[in-house]
């Protein structure tokens, strides 16, 4: 019997995008377009590879699910056809991280029938927004991480450059003055599961080291640009594999103040500097206030995406989708439990 690699070439994924109303921009994520230690990547049968995580960000949302509804109604609950395009896009713009999931849709693409998707829309003004001030820190997030391109553009590339810099600000402000590039990485992979209520009930504990050590040269050339424009970086070692920074209180307030508005705003920097000069002489009390900031951003996004999820995909999918998750974490958490070093 033949194998199936878990990875859709670019012609699939073409092929894939082909089947949606027009999409501004739209990138695909997870285990099943970025390699992950803990999936097998090639199987017999293709319900067996992990699920395709899209996102589509469009101009118009209502519009988009209105021509989506005519080519793909199967694709929505029975509640969200019931709803149709306008009450679509009043849940997917009026609640949680500004995005509306449909979820276990099978694969149209020939090579992969019988796999599962699920895919995210984004108005292009939220994912903007989302990217620039970490407002939800959700799909801002996701693109923190390697990822698929399918459709892009020069604004949207701009802005994602943006997210990459100030990813790799607020990790500096959580790690020491010496790291390893491993631990920059896992740092920056961990931003947007920082309170994250999943991380406790659904995903596997070691979801984000899996992401690193599978893709640490990737994240590397992704986050190269990001790092030559902060000031006070310096690589160290012959192969250059881990950091000295500079954590002067000047340097950590400058970025401190330099954190996307959302998170920002939830940092005690005062108005005339006297409190964010005093916050700033610690590590330990700036380190622990931006993660408590990041925290609240994502606390609040996640938990009420994920109640926005369990009503609009429909009764039956939910359970499916959070049994997978749950059983996925389960594994997870007993291969760590059994591992030499139970970690």
């Amino acid at each position: 019997m033949a194998r199936l690699t878990q990875f859709l070439s670019d012609d699939e994924l073409g092929e894939l995008i082909s089947a949606f109303p027009e999409a501004e921009f739209a990138f695909a994520y997870g285990s099943g377009v970025v390699k992950q230690q803990g999936y097998a990547e090639n199987v017999s049968n293709a319900s067996d590879l992990p699920m395709l995580d899209l996102v589509l960000a469009v101009e118009d949302s209502e519009a988009w699910h209105k021509a989506n509804l005519k080519r793909n109604r199967d694709h929505y609950s029975g509640l969200a056809r019931l709803f149709g395009a306008g009450g679509v896009a009043w849940l997917q713009e009026g609640f949680g991280a500004k995005l509306y999931y449909n979820a276990l849709v099978p694969l149209s693409t020939t090579s992969h029938r019988g796999r599962s998707m699920k895919y995210g829309v984004i108005s292009t003004k939220h994912l903007a927004e989302d990217l620039t001030d970490w407002t939800w820190l959700y799909t801002a997030g996701r693109l923190q991480k390697p990822v698929r391109i399918i459709q892009g553009n020069h604004k949207a590339s701009a802005i994602i450059e943006g997210n990459l810099s100030s990813a790799a600000k607020a990790s500096l402000l959580l790690l020491p003055e010496r790291f390893s590039a491993q631990e920059f990485y896992t740092t920056v992979a961990g931003l947007s599961y920082t309170g994250d209520f999943r991380m406790y009930f659904g995903e596997n504990p070691d979801k984000v080291k899996n992401i690193v050590s599978a893709t640490l040269g990737r994240f590397q050339d992704l986050y190269a640009p990001a790092l030559k424009g902060i000031p006070g970086m310096t690589a160290t070692g012959s192969d250059c594999s881990s950091y000295d920074q500079d954590v002067s209180p000047t340097t950590r307030l400058a970025l401190a103040r330099s954190l996307p508005g959302a998170v920002r705003g939830l940092l005690p920097l005062g108005e005339g500097g006297s409190a964010g000069n005093k916050l700033a002489t610690g590590g330990a009390p700036l380190t622990a206030e931006v993660s408590r900031a990041l925290a609240t951003v994502v606390s609040r996004s996640s938990l009420r995406q994920g109640a926005k999820g369990l009503l609009t995909a429909g009764v039956l999918k939910s359970a499916s989708y959070s049994l997978a998750k749950v059983t996925q974490a389960i594994a997870g958490r007993r291969k760590r439990q059994e591992s030499p070093s139970g970690q």
